[in-house]
């Protein structure tokens, strides 16, 4: 969902473990799951394997829908407030 929610998002591996709290084994097999069926893209950056949702993929908008539709319209607001950080009104 992380990818789907905003293409423009990237991640590597050690990144994953710490923001899911979920062991690096078990992401790299899901990673590797989404990476062969085309659906994420990968480029090394020194030591790290980056990944990216690959937007060409011809499932990508369906996906990318249907995600939206099952977090919510909060979710996002919140997740992308979350994202930018401390916001001040300017009148």
């Amino acid at each position: 969902m992380k990818f789907f929610l905003n293409s423009k998002n990237t991640s590597y591996l050690r990144n994953l473990e710490e923001e899911f709290g979920e062991s690096t084994n078990g992401i790299r097999l899901e990673l590797n799951k989404f990476e062969k069926a085309g659906f994420l893209r990968s480029a090394k950056e020194g030591n790290k394997k980056i990944f990216s949702v690959n937007t060409d993929h011809p499932l990508f908008n369906e996906l990318n829908k249907i995600i939206l539709k099952m977090t919510g319209i909060e979710y996002v607001v919140d997740y992308i407030v979350q994202r930018i950080g401390d916001l001040q009104k300017f009148i």
